[in-house]
């Protein structure tokens, strides 16, 4: 189901672009599939018309910014509406129950990972499709938690991350990349398939002749800053793909948000 070379993972991307990498979507810059992809292959292209099955995962990815009461949570449902998906990444709960797992009014199953704050906060959104493939649920802090799930031939590690902003130091971030090699090795351990949608703070630009063509596509933002550097050089050292930047998508629905630069 992400192997680069099978025609289902290419899919209409959000935004209006179509991609012929994988089926990772999301509204936000990044997120990470592991490349399993030969040196010699070629990607597929994307089918006309998307159909649910085994080998067709759908992944949204978002950032929230709250989701404290449940009415927040029936508003995400309704976007969803007509759309295929299996799972939400979330970032930016900004809930205040440290671990959570519950099911929804509709069967779907929430798992989250908070801060008695009301700051910061992950969760995982899965569709009850997909209720009885559930193997574990880890909420490793309030910036990270991770689900594996698994059916037939099927074993996944989903994660969801939400970094620190250009207002905390690198020593943050450097916990947080610690923590996800950490997540990212026990998968590959047991032979799962790693996807990690995340808020990264940074930009990565576009492709450069310095960067690996497998971690990078050529659909990134037009510059690069310091910590966009350093999540290439992760990705590329983890064998990691930047799936967003393998999807041409229109310039309104490149940027989602601006801030500080670092």
């Amino acid at each position: 189901p992400v192997s680069q070379t099978s025609p289902a993972m290419g899919q209409q991307s959000l935004g209006g672009g179509t991609g012929t990498y994988t089926t990772t979507h999301g509204d936000f810059p990044q997120c990470l599939m592991r490349n399993s992809r030969p040196n010699n292959s070629t990607t597929a292209e994307a089918p006309q018309q998307p159909q649910h099955q085994l080998d067709n995962f759908i992944i949204f990815h978002k950032n929230a910014r709250g989701l404290t009461n449940t009415e927040r949570i029936d508003e995400l449902l309704t976007e969803l509406d007509g759309q295929l998906w299996d799972v939400i990444l979330i970032n930016e709960t900004m809930r205040d129950i440290k671990e959570e797992l519950w099911t929804t009014n509709e069967g779907h199953i929430f798992c989250g990972s908070g801060h008695d704050k009301f700051t910061r906060g992950v969760a995982i959104l899965l569709h009850k499709r997909w209720a009885r493939s559930i193997k574990q649920f880890v909420p490793v802090s309030e910036r990270i938690a991770y689900l594996d799930i698994s059916r037939k031939k099927l074993h996944l590690r989903l994660v969801t991350t939400y970094f620190p902003h250009s207002g905390y130091s690198d020593m943050h971030v450097q916990q947080t990349y610690d923590t996800l090699t950490t997540i990212r090795r026990d998968a590959a351990k047991g032979k799962q398939h790693l996807i990690i949608g995340a808020d990264y703070n940074a930009q990565v630009g576009t492709r450069t002749e310095d960067d690996n063509p497998h971690t990078i596509g050529t659909h990134g933002m037009t510059s690069c800053n310091t910590r966009g550097l350093w999540l290439k050089n992760w990705a590329s050292t983890n064998d990691l793909v930047i799936t967003n930047t393998f999807f041409q998508k229109q310039q309104s629905e490149i940027e989602t948000f601006t801030g500080p630069s670092k």
